[in-house]
């Protein structure tokens, strides 16, 4: 080594080394690097050397800096695309391909990080520490008033209560993911859910998977680890297998031995970066989907209860379903893992579930050796099928993709296909898009890598193409000429202005002659080349302009630097409205209601049919909508009540328990404590059930401690070992009782604090009264703390609201539709502003979180509903108690919210459908909930008796919702609106999508109201999107419920 021999004081300066070489070695690299470094032998130095070395130790001595940059450049080269003749294979080493520094301003990869990090709270609670302890104060100063003794009281200091492992599948698609893998995890290492964030990769070697540790693009050194090295046997470790499900490496039967591996020992799921609709193109399509749940925390996936997914669920269709083999679901499955998206509602589930909350579920797959045989009958047949010409690639891609991932590919095919291209059209063109859909793009099977299997880059700097010119055509040819257009000049206006060439239009850019500039000719010339072609398969002006391009005698202008002067004055932009009603205006509506409400406006993606008369499929329909989420902060009952205690003994203890019951008879007196030992057991019970199952009661679990209970094959055994797996759980409190003297110490609860004071054997006190009352004090805190935990603590309940577009429909039915009502007469054209409603009717949990707020006008009932449940709509609420419960959500969140107008009602409901219902021409039980005995059109009837039908709500979302995302508007309860009953729209009914209210203000508070949608008691005909409805406003019913609406203008009524 050349130069100074720098000495390393500490571990932090040999980091800082390793760091600066970019050996990217973790801690257990560092420890092996050290223990070898005892066995090397110095090499022997030259006079020169030690000359030099004598001078610099008498010199200054080195400070070593270890920087962090936080700030990282994000300049990113804008790569010219191999030549068409050179092969894949020919790009050189690692060495990253030449180009112009282009800034492009990075759009986070991961949004709603915030909502994000609120899904993990579920798993923030904290567990007693093994290891460290902190000091007492409370317990300290009694013990000192109590009984004179200065010394500290020490107990376990609280601790987080899982570590979590981040394994990162690198595959071919890992480029497109890179910055939501980096923001995911630094939003696990930022949020604060976990004692310990690790990375580990896994990749797909010599038909294998092999593990890495620590997570990083660029890797020349890698340490290969065996899977079961993330196994933690206290089952304190989460682990997150981050991946598409889409490499080779899912063709293999190992990787899902290990998920059952890990599955054995702690909970793990595969976070799936691809959303639902896609799932069943990748491996997860051989899985059984399933429904996960579990009735304790953090149990491990091998204990989950799986149950049949549902139709229309996240992971399942419903011809799914009937395609599903049950036999398959039969065997015992090979792994059982949770499946959960980058979205705040999937992984709020997920963590719910791995609280033990048991009403709460997740999607999950199960594999077992029915679905790998069925995954190697695919591949075998996907093989054996003749390959597809590349426009049938493209006529596949447009068929099966979703609608803004065609946009990006036509949109791409009119520029190089390089990562800052495709974010700068993004965020200029297509801001809409997500990463979800260059994925979908990338993995269409269009685009082939032009950077060889072996090169370790930035994702930056993978380059890619299409795979022929002919795939470019086909593209171009679906998109409008004027997104071409504003494509080639975007780039054009953005290539121009980092390489300062003053051009302000593609054509402008094409023309300049570059001779001299070496640098911005390798950047504008690949991007000529492309743009040439487009503009020929425009064809017209377009092709004549690529000819004149191409022409040698066309004068070829030289870049000024100085920018020109405009002959025209400078421009002014005025507005003006455009007469277009479609469903793009969502997007407008986003844009508004963003800039409005300041809001984070985010997208769900959703699933709905259309059916014929006889209630068959004749159409699927997947759609995003925007929404934003209000968070309602309500809370648990106060339910403090007696700590239950076990008490865990021998029986030669006997008497020395009854003796320290006694004295624990005053804290059950004054209902502190309910203690249970097992010779409470009556006659002919079975005493192990009834041990097991006051054993899992158990708040607090006492375990008298002597040479016979150690003794003991079942108390330490199998009652002790329980016991602290209770204990570890943070489910019960185990409290250590030194009844005898024994060497308990070495004892899995010897870490525990013990009672009495110091662990001092009971027998061995001067007055074993006083031992024992040191006993009672000890439990009497232990106890108080457990009616602490059980007092009312704040949750959150979300609402969503769904942004509808702003457009004109046809209010009322026809005279000819099947359940026509005069009162729905005459049809009438409206027009509806854009404004945000519920998702779903207001349910039972929303309900309480703002009756429990303080009053505007009246009281609220907190739980008013007849048939419970947190996500079953509210009912037996009447519209004062609708507008009531507005009043106070408006002043909590100071946004307008209100009941709907009838027009607005209607209008939502169907979605831009003129048929009976949003779904088609009738209903069926698999669309609403409803009296499903009666029938509306050619449908048969769906349940034969009243005692098959639903008698009451379900929980909303349970069935699928229309084209603008909204669930059960059809059946399940009436919904009030804003409007006066009117037997007719005859007269003058507002065309403007107001409410329709009388004039006279001092009558109208008692007059009937309207409701809309029908419910779970009425037949189908009274389900129609036209269908009205009234009662008195003071009525309450069991099938009348609301949903609120939320003007796009703030302050509009």
């Amino acid at each position: 080594m050349k130069g100074a021999i720098q000495r390393l004081e500490t571990i932090d300066d040999f980091a800082t080394l390793l760091e600066r070489a970019k050996l990217g070695m973790d801690a257990h690299d560092m420890a092996d690097a050290l223990w070898l470094a005892q066995f090397i032998q110095p090499i022997a130095q030259t006079d020169d050397t030690d000359q030099r070395a004598s001078e610099e130790d008498n010199s200054t001595p080195t400070v070593i800096e270890r920087v962090v940059d936080t700030t990282q450049d994000t300049a990113i080269p804008i790569a010219s695309p191999a030549p068409a003749n050179q092969s894949s294979g020919s790009t050189s080493g690692d060495a990253p391909p030449e180009g112009i520094p282009i800034q492009i301003p990075a759009a986070p990869a991961l949004r709603s990080r915030r909502d994000l990090a609120k899904a993990l709270r579920p798993l923030m609670r904290k567990l007693p520490s093994r290891i460290a302890q902190v000091f007492d104060a409370e317990a300290t100063t009694e013990q000192i008033a109590e009984q004179g003794l200065w010394s500290a009281v020490m107990v376990p200091a609280p601790e987080r209560w899982f570590d979590l492992e981040i394994v990162i599948e690198q595959s071919r698609s890992t480029p497109i993911w890179q910055d939501t893998l980096a923001e995911l995890k630094l939003l696990a290492e930022q949020q604060g859910a976990f004692r310990r964030v690790g990375t580990w990769q896994v990749q797909f070697q010599d038909s294998h998977p092999s593990l890495h540790p620590k997570w990083r693009y660029t890797d020349s050194y890698r340490r290969s680890c065996h899977h079961k090295t993330l196994i933690d046997p206290a089952g304190r470790r989460l682990i997150w297998l981050v991946t598409d499900c889409t490499s080779a490496l899912w063709r293999q039967p190992e990787i899902y031995r290990w998920l059952g591996d890990w599955g054995k020992h702690s909970p793990v799921a595969i976070v799936q970066l691809l959303p639902g609709r896609l799932w069943q193109r990748t491996a997860l399509g051989d899985g059984v989907p399933v429904q996960l749940s579990a009735f304790a925390p953090g149990v491990p996936n091998q204990q989950l209860k799986a149950t049949e997914v549902l139709p229309f669920s996240e992971v399942a269709s419903h011809e799914l379903l009937q395609q599903l083999p049950l036999q398959k679901f039969q065997q015992v499955p090979i792994a059982t893992v949770p499946v959960v998206s980058l979205e705040a509602y999937p992984l709020q589930q997920w963590a719910k579930v791995i609280a033990g909350n048991g009403d709460e579920y997740t999607p999950g797959f199960v594999f077992n050796q029915g679905t790998l045989q069925s995954r190697q009958r695919r591949k075998q047949t996907a093989v054996n099928q003749p390959s597809l010409s590349h426009k049938e690639r493209v006529q596949r891609f447009c068929k099966v993709a979703s609608p803004l991932a065609v946009k990006l590919a036509g949109l791409m095919a009119a520029a190089p296909v390089s990562p800052p291209i495709i974010q700068l059209i993004q965020q200029t063109l297509l801001p809409e898009s997500q990463q979800v859909h260059v994925a979908e793009v990338y993995m269409s099977g269009l685009l082939k890598s032009l950077t060889s299997t072996g090169a370790n880059l930035p994702p930056h700097q993978i380059q890619y193409d299409f795979l022929s010119n002919e795939v470019r055509d086909c593209l171009t040819d679906i998109t409008p000429i004027t997104k071409t257009e504003a494509v080639l000049d975007a780039v054009s206006r953005y290539i121009s202005e980092r390489l300062g060439l003053q051009a302000k239009t593609y054509e402008a850019l094409l023309l300049l002659n570059l001779e001299g500039r070496p640098t911005a000719e390798q950047v504008v010339v690949p991007f000529a080349q492309i743009a040439k072609r487009a503009l020929r398969r425009l064809g017209g002006d377009y092709a004549v302009l690529a000819a004149h391009i191409d022409s040698p005698d066309r004068p070829r202008p030289t870049p000024n630097p100085a920018a020109p002067r405009s002959p025209f004055p400078p421009l002014q932009t005025f507005e003006f409205e455009y007469p277009l009603i479609s469903f793009e205006a969502v997007a407008e509506a986003e844009t508004s209601l963003d800039d409005e409400f300041d809001l984070d406006l985010r997208t769900f993606e959703y699933q709905t049919i259309s059916v014929d008369e006889a209630g068959q499929i004749i159409e699927q329909i997947r759609g995003t909508a925007p929404y934003f989420t209000e968070l309602l902060t309500a809370q648990t009952p106060s339910t403090s009540k007696r700590a239950k205690v076990f008490v865990s003994y021998s029986h030669q203890d006997e008497v020395l328990r009854d003796e320290l019951a006694k004295h624990l008879a005053l804290l059950e007196r004054q209902g502190v404590l309910e203690i249970w030992h097992d010779r409470l057991i009556e006659p002919g019970e079975e005493e192990v059930s009834q041990i097991s199952d006051y054993l899992n009661q158990a708040d607090l679990i006492l375990l008298l401690v002597s040479a016979d209970f150690i003794a003991s094959s079942y108390a330490y055994s199998v009652e002790m070992h329980q016991a602290l797996e209770r204990h570890e759980a943070g489910e019960a409190n185990v409290i250590p009782i030194i009844l005898r003297s024994v060497d308990w110490l070495g004892t899995p609860f010897g870490k525990l604090q013990a009672l009495p004071r110091d662990g001092k054997p009971v027998i061995t006190w001067e007055d074993r009264d006083e031992a024992f009352m040191n006993i009672v004090r000890g439990i009497r805190r232990a106890a108080e703390r457990v009616q602490r935990a059980q007092e009312a603590i704040d949750f959150e309940v979300p609402l969503d609201m769904v942004a509808i577009p702003n457009g004109t429909f046809l209010m009322g039915s026809p005279e000819d539709e099947i359940g026509h009502s005069s009162s729905e007469s005459p049809q009438h054209e409206v027009t509806v502003p854009a404004f945000f409603m519920g998702k779903y009717p207001v349910t039972q949990a929303q309900w309480r979180a703002v009756a429990e707020l303080d009053a505007v006008e009246q009281e609220l009932d907190l739980d008013p509903a007849r048939y419970k449940g947190d996500d079953h709509p509210v009912e037996r609420v009447s519209w004062h108690d609708a507008m009531e419960f507005c009043a106070r959500l408006s002043r909590l969140t100071r946004r307008d919210y209100r009941l709907p107008t009838e027009a607005e009602w209607e209008y939502a409901c169907r979605a831009e459908t003129a048929t009976p219902f949003a779904f088609g021409e009738t209903l069926t039980g698999e669309l609403a909930n409803y009296a499903t005995s009666r029938t509306f059109a050619a449908e048969p009837k769906a349940l034969e008796t009243k005692a098959q039908q639903r008698r009451g709500t379900t929980p909303v979302g349970t069935f699928p919702p229309n084209a603008f995302g909204l669930y059960d508007m059809h059946g399940h309860v009436w919904e009030w609106c804003m409007d006066h009953w009117h037997k007719n729209y005859e007269g003058n009914p507002p065309t403007n999508g107001s409410a329709w209210l009388f004039s006279d203000e001092g009558e109208e508070r008692d007059l009937a109201r309207v409701l809309r949608g029908g419910s779970w008691y009425h037949a189908p005909r009274l389900c129609r999107s036209a269908c009205r409805n009234y009662y008195n406003p003071d009525e309450r019913h069991s099938y009348n419920g609301f949903r609120v609406v939320c003007s796009a203008a703030s302050g509009s009524s």
